[in-house]
């Protein structure tokens, strides 16, 4: 049913992968009408739907710091250019990978349950890249929100849907006297 394109061999933390590009001709999507949802994201909370659903923030990186931390001391105790410190540096960038790994199905999950559901989806278009530069950085990043709204948009375009960016002005951005 498909044609592949193209195949690339991966090498990920001493694991090899193999990646197929096929393109697929995929038949219109069935358009049922579905109800419209608007999507606030945070760090307390994951998002909070506009119906009341609050998606719980899992914070992957921030349970794996313990771990993370172990792994560069390991790292760090070694002699540079010593096979001790590329077996260290291999079980950090497992460590990392992990964290990764488990950001990626989680937010494949939560766009996929919301592009179902939802036929117009409504996210307010965050600037992640100049929020980073404070002394929340870490608990953003741990966030993964451009991840999961890249995601979400490709996921709701495929189901028929309408993916929406919203302006955050008058949203918390402004002051209290604006």
């Amino acid at each position: 049913q498909g044609e592949i394109i193209e195949q690339r061999i991966v090498r990920k933390t001493n694991k090899w992968f193999c990646q197929l590009v096929i393109e697929v001709t995929q038949p219109e999507p069935v358009v049922t009408p579905r109800p419209a949802v608007g999507i606030d994201m945070g760090l307390k909370t994951f998002a909070t739907l506009s119906d009341g659903r609050e998606i719980a923030n899992p914070k992957f990186g921030r349970a794996a710091s313990r771990k993370l931390a172990h792994a560069h001391r390991l790292v760090s105790r070694t002699k540079k250019g010593s096979l001790n410190r590329r077996k260290a540096i291999a079980r950090l960038q497992r460590v990392y990978l992990r964290v990764s790994n488990l950001r990626y199905n989680f937010t494949h999950q939560e766009s996929r349950k919301i592009s179902t559901r939802y036929g117009i989806v409504a996210v307010e278009d965050l600037k992640v890249a100049n929020m980073v530069r404070g002394r929340l950085a870490k608990s953003i990043l741990d966030a993964c929100w451009s991840q999961f709204t890249a995601q979400l948009a490709y996921k709701v375009a495929e189901t028929g849907g309408l993916f929406l960016r919203v302006d955050p002005s008058g949203t918390s951005q402004e002051c209290s006297q604006c």
